[in-house]
């Protein structure tokens, strides 16, 4: 797959780092970003195996490492496609506290998806490695810093899906209460 093919700048060499997720941020949005991930782990793969040919075991190990988390991060993007992620257990902090948390998963996600950013660019646009077969431990590097983009992803969506649901349960209390004043209303006119 060519880099300028993929989705949202992030690993395209033709469009700037993407540092600013969409506002109204979605679960369907996140999942995209771990889709691309995803395919980016598996191009890097493949593109140390075929640069390398001969390689020691600590190369194989970071391949087989990078197709791995290939994989758990597509399934992850099919979880948050699915809307398949129980609401946070922190639902009931107050409106303020819930907004303030998102806020700062949001930032912190964000940063790690630039340095993510950066760091794939840098790999796909230069050598897999040094002639002398060093520079494993930038894969490395890249892929804990993937990982930390997951955990920090999981736990913004759980808190996307709480906020959301808070929503719906005021729009339906809100609903009902214009309901029963409707009715109050019929009946008073009424001889």
């Amino acid at each position: 797959m060519s880099v300028r093919n993929w989705r949202h700048g992030l690993y395209s060499r033709e469009v700037p780092v993407t540092t600013a997720l969409p506002t109204p941020l979605l679960p369907a949005h996140l999942a995209d970003y771990f889709q691309s991930m995803a395919e980016t782990c598996l191009s890097l793969a493949e593109r140390l195996d075929a640069h390398v040919g001969e390689r020691n075991g600590q190369i194989g190990s970071v391949i087989s490492s990078l197709t791995r988390l290939a994989a758990d991060l597509e399934q992850f993007s099919a979880v948050l496609r699915a809307d398949g992620l129980r609401p946070s257990a922190l639902r009931d902090l107050p409106d303020e506290d819930l907004d303030h948390l998102i806020a700062q998963q949001r930032r912190a996600l964000e940063l790690t998806l630039s340095r993510i950013s950066l760091a794939t660019n840098a790999l796909l646009n230069g050598q897999p490695l040094r002639p002398d077969g060093t520079g494993v431990d930038v894969y490395r590097r890249l892929a804990t810093l993937m990982r930390e983009s997951k955990s920090i992803a999981k736990a913004l969506a759980s808190n996307l899906y709480g906020l959301e649901q808070r929503q719906d349960r005021y729009a339906e209390d809100l609903t009902a209460r214009l309901y029963a004043a409707l009715q109050g209303d019929e009946e008073s006119e009424q001889p």
